[in-house]
């Protein structure tokens, strides 16, 4: 639980009812040796044994279901309850048994004492951005199953916020489970889990599993060593052996991890090397983000000219457009000195008759896919999807070749602001912008443009229309052609 040192476990299946680790004590509900216990579940509560004070009773209601009272202030109590739902998957009769026995325990508590409900409930809540449902904010994940109206219900009658939706998370962390089966679904638990990186080798997680067990012997042994008050020698050398072994397997760990990513990196470099050599120049920057991208902080917040922060999203939306304004039509460009416009040595003949079909479909093949869209959300995969795509378009096109009037939606362009990396997140000087514009605009655009350099094809291919300084910046053409 966050701001208490309380934890919970799942699918214990252990006949201990407390296990001492150290600094901290487990309550199991397996306990009960009853024939109406399955051992197909099973739950527990890690507490610091500093809270073990204040515990008023520790009950295990069936091997899904425990709770425990805690005083934490006069005539107020804080009652945790643990729980594992069953799956979708499992017979309508377990999962209203267990959702009835959950009901009953939470209505039978008194109204002054505070409820918190933690384990895996088996239940996507989603996001509730229309406010349907007090108890879940603008930040889930999934889509509903079975569990969730009987979830919903019954934190909207006990008046409990499912604290994992109302804070926003990064998209990583908002999976804590993921199947081995790539079909299957992946869950969100809970926040607590941490992923490991992407060059750590199963070897290595399994020496970071074995620190962790030293590391509860140590501070078991120290805990023994501060109870007693006469040290023997027997319990220094306990104390001294642990100490001894932990340490040896945090070198071995850390040594392990820089070998791993070596080895990854060696990996990569082979492979970003064997993309370039072959010409794939999208999958070798992917690869190369991937070994070089640092995380991009966001923030929901602007600072306004005159310093005040902006949280709201039309006060941001605001901000953006005065500072893009700004940006874009600088109110210093020098009117007295305007740029010099040179008379046509002569009319080139443009085709300017009706655009042929083939034209839009050469175009159309041309299109690279993985691009942003533009505001009409129009994808070059959507272009390229069907041939019939191809003719309408075309007739589009040629509609407003004929008409010369484009259609609005390719006449905007939606401005992307990018964080440079450096400076505060609040400073919209600090921000890159990229206008993302429509597809099909810049096809029209592009079928424009490929008649005008017919147009200024020369003879043996050269343009003889270009000035001098633009010569060399066009395909085809290097600097040893006028050398």
């Amino acid at each position: 639980m966050h701001g208490l040192p309380i934890g919970r476990i799942q699918e214990t299946r252990l006949d201990e009812q407390e296990i001492d680790l150290g600094t901290h004590k487990l309550f199991l509900t397996n306990s009960l040796s009853s024939s109406n216990c399955s051992k197909q579940a099973g739950v527990g509560i890690v507490v610091k044994k500093t809270l073990l004070v204040c515990i008023i009773e520790n009950v295990t209601v069936n091997e899904r279901l425990c709770y425990i009272k805690f005083a934490v202030q006069q005539r107020t109590n804080l009652i945790v309850i643990v729980c594992y739902a069953p799956t979708n998957e499992a017979d309508i009769q377990t999962k209203e048994d267990f959702w009835n026995t959950l009901t009953s325990l939470t209505n039978g508590f008194r109204e002054r004492e505070r409820k918190c409900l933690i384990g895996d409930f088996n239940a996507e809540p989603g996001s509730d951005k229309e406010n349907e449902h007090l108890c879940i904010g603008s930040f889930g994940f999934g889509e509903e199953n079975d569990n969730t109206e009987k979830f919903l219900s019954l934190c909207e009658a006990n008046k409990l916020l499912i604290g994992g939706t109302w804070f926003r998370h990064r998209l990583v962390h908002r999976y804590t489970f993921n199947p081995p089966d790539k079909n299957c679904r992946k869950k969100m638990l809970d926040h607590d889990r941490k992923e490991h990186k992407p060059w750590i080798s199963k070897e290595t997680i399994d020496l970071i599993v074995k620190r962790g067990k030293l590391q509860l012997k140590k501070n078991s042994s120290k805990a023994e060593t501060l109870s007693e008050s006469n040290l023997n020698t027997d319990t220094k050398s306990n104390k001294a052996e642990a100490l001894s072994e932990f340490e040896d397997c945090c070198k071995l760990v850390q040594k392990a991890v820089r070998a791993d990513k070596r080895k990854w990196l060696n990996e990569k470099g082979n492979l970003i090397q064997e993309l370039a050599d072959k010409g794939s120049i999208k999958e070798m920057f992917g690869e190369t983000q991937l070994v070089c991208r640092k995380w991009c902080p966001q923030t929901t917040k602007l600072m306004s000219k005159d310093g005040q922060v902006l949280g709201r999203k039309e006060e941001r939306l605001e901000r953006w457009t005065e500072h893009f304004k700004q940006l874009l039509n600088p109110s210093n460009r020098c009117k007295a000195c305007p740029s010099p416009i040179f008379e046509a040595a002569k009319d080139l003949e443009i085709d300017l008759g009706p655009i042929r079909l083939k034209e839009v479909i050469d175009f159309v093949r041309k299109l690279k896919n993985g691009k942003a869209s533009g505001p009409d959300g129009i994808s070059a995969e959507i272009l390229k999807a069907h041939d019939g795509i191809a003719q309408v378009l075309w007739n589009i096109i040629d509609k407003s070749w004929e008409t010369e009037r484009l259609p609005e939606d390719w006449k905007v362009a939606q401005i992307v602001p990018l964080y440079k990396i450096k400076g505060k997140l609040t400073d919209c000087s600090n921000y890159r912008g990229i206008s993302l514009l429509s597809v099909p605009g810049k096809l029209f655009t592009a079928v424009t443009l490929n008649r005008c350099k017919e147009a200024l094809k020369g003879i043996e291919g050269r343009a003889v229309w270009f000035q001098e300084e633009q010569m060399l910046y066009r395909p085809t053409f290097c600097a040893e052609t006028y050398h």
